[in-house]
């Protein structure tokens, strides 16, 4: 009996088809190659902006705390001519005031844009106490106590420890300096936000030595604790992450997601 030539020929164009379709085999090394192109071009923009961002943020950071030195600075001064005795008329003392103010505020609203509000609590709280230094008593200066101290509000620690040193040391009856008490004369909420503030520094007040040189004048003393607290603020800006910057792994996660 005669076998059909179509069973005949099959498993021989089986054995034809095998050879064909183990050609169309991807080999491994092309596979890898080409997964590590797809996740260089999808990490590599991450990285390379978490890496611009960084340098932009630090950038920021030491431009904001050059200025905080500047306008601290040029107020500190100020401040110095009134409690060492030189003979300022009202309209140069006001001048004095006003700068600290235009300068204080113009801080807060860059610090509003960029950090957190435990950022911008540190300044008010540091822009009210400059304020009383160089007795301006600005109604702008109680408005951030006001807000630096209200429900909910957290400081840095390091803000509150050097903040507690500084009213430690303006209440020693010793010498003439800066008031850091209310005057419900012209500051009718300071009564209420100094007792807040004091409220929310009161372990490291009780605390505190208030350890001072006599050799000093009260007001050069108080001087040298605002500097201290500005550097509180200083360190807390520059360990602050600054909003709009890819710096963080959750904003480098965030970029990789499609």
């Amino acid at each position: 009996m005669s076998i059909p030539s179509y069973v005949a020929d099959a498993p021989a164009d089986e054995a034809a088809a095998a050879p064909a379709r183990r050609r169309l085999r991807i080999p491994k090394a092309l596979l890898v190659t080409a997964l590590g192109f797809a996740l260089t071009a999808w990490l590599v923009p991450a990285m390379t902006r978490q890496w611009d961002d960084r340098q932009k943020e630090h950038a920021l950071k030491a431009v904001v705390v050059a200025d905080m030195g500047k306008d601290s600075a040029q107020a500190l001064v100020g401040g110095e001519e009134i409690w060492s005795g030189q003979k300022l008329s009202s309209g140069q003392r006001a001048q004095i005031g006003k700068q600290w103010e235009l300068a204080a505020l113009e801080m807060e609203a860059r610090l509003r844009t960029y950090f957190s509000a435990s950022v911008v609590r540190s300044w008010e709280v540091y822009s009210w106490a400059v304020d009383r230094f160089i007795d301006a008593r600005n109604v702008s200066a109680s408005a951030e106590l006001q807000d630096a101290v209200a429900k909910d509000s957290v400081l840095d620690p390091g803000v509150v420890n050097a903040t507690a040193a500084l009213i430690a040391l303006s209440e020693y009856p010793w010498g003439p300096g800066p008031a850091f008490l209310p005057d419900p004369k012209t500051q009718n909420s300071d009564t209420r936000n100094i007792t807040a503030l004091k409220r929310m520094l009161s372990p490291q007040l009780r605390a505190d030595e208030a350890a001072f040189s006599h050799t000093l004048a009260k007001w050069t003393a108080l001087e040298k604790r605002l500097l201290a607290l500005e550097q509180a603020v200083a360190d807390q800006v520059l360990r602050s992450h600054a909003e709009g910057f890819s710096t963080t792994g959750h904003d480098l996660l965030h970029d990789l997601m499609p």
